[in-house]
């Protein structure tokens, strides 16, 4: 007979891992309803936007990350909801502390700092914009690693 805690959820990228108690640190926020790129899939990078005075109060806007001076917050959630998050819709972005499941984009070891690559993978970096620590080592580039969200200006 199977009982239904026998099963762990598939690594999803975007997903979350490693959860004290099954709690995470996340932000409840708001996809910029101007933002005219493709809809934002799970482990998007984010940053926050500013909406100028029509944004002065409610739930804070975020954007993509385009360049490698953007200052991450940290990464948009795996949802079972849906995979996308569309212009204008809510959504949740992992911050400070979480581990967040990427793809690696190159071979790195265990503690590499890491920012954006594409969209859903990161990458070794040294100068530029740091989303976080990688907690797995990858051997080649398209191994799914975790990383804790610690971002900054590296």
């Amino acid at each position: 007979m199977y009982n239904s805690n026998q099963f762990k959820k598939g690594t999803q990228i975007g997903s979350l891992d490693l959860t004290v108690g099954g709690i995470s640190t996340a932000f409840t926020v708001r996809l910029d309803p101007n933002y005219s790129g493709d809809d934002v899939e799970a482990g998007t990078v984010m940053m926050w936007f500013d909406g100028g005075a029509s944004d002065a109060n409610g739930v804070p806007l975020v954007t993509p990350v385009t360049a490698n001076a953007d200052v991450p917050i940290g990464a948009s959630i795996f949802s079972v909801k849906s995979g996308v998050t569309k212009p204008g819709e809510i959504m949740q972005v992992s911050s400070q502390g979480c581990i967040q499941v990427f793809k690696a984009s190159a071979a790195m070891s265990r503690g590499t700092l890491v920012g954006l690559s594409t969209s859903q993978s990161v990458k070794p970096v040294t100068t530029g914009a740091q989303l976080g620590i990688a907690i797995d080592r990858a051997g080649a580039a398209d191994d799914i690693i975790r990383v804790l969200i610690s971002p900054a200006k590296a």
